[in-house]
């Protein structure tokens, strides 16, 4: 299997753009989804931890772009420790790994904040749990992104999710 420089785990909405500006300058990559449309991967990280997933149909890269949540540290360790055994099986003198996590968009403690303000780890949760993980025991970066819409993703598109006072609080 080939190599390349960046592997979108996730071809979602910001997976659609990341693989768009990663062609506009000739980046190469690879991306997964669960269904493997559009030239994709078709892959996911199994839900029960029990199951193994199959590390083998993915390429190896030099960095990892993680798109979907990871419930708690557990799955960040299987997901991340497994690809690492993966590439390194595939190339054993491969570089050390890079690895990026779409974030959630969590709270905040200082107001006002800004973009270097250190997020609140302890409203925190199982997704929460996952970026620490990602940071603390693999160097990794997180990216927490809010508010992005476009193209499919449009904001009233999001109303049914919020049916009652309560679930818009929550």
């Amino acid at each position: 299997m080939q190599s390349v420089r960046v592997l979108v785990l996730g071809q979602g909405f910001v997976g659609e753009y990341l693989a768009s500006l990663l062609r506009m300058h000739s980046v190469s990559y690879a991306a997964t989804t669960t269904d493997g449309r559009n030239g994709t991967i078709a892959w996911r990280l199994p839900a029960d931890a029990s199951t193994p997933a199959d590390f083998s149909l993915l390429p190896v890269a030099s960095t990892v772009v993680i798109t979907f949540p990871l419930p708690g540290c557990p799955a960040a360790r299987r997901l991340l420790d497994g690809y690492i055994d993966h590439a390194q099986r595939v190339c054993a003198d491969h570089p050390r790994l890079r690895w990026i996590y779409l974030g959630s968009s969590r709270g905040f403690k200082e107001v006002p904040s800004t973009r270097f303000t250190k997020p609140d780890v302890s409203a925190g949760g199982p997704r929460v749990e996952a970026e620490e993980c990602v940071i603390a025991e693999y160097a990794g970066h997180v990216l927490n992104l809010v508010g992005l819409w476009g193209g499919a993703r449009q904001p009233e598109s999001w109303a049914r999710f919020y049916t009652s006072p309560e679930r818009l609080r929550s």
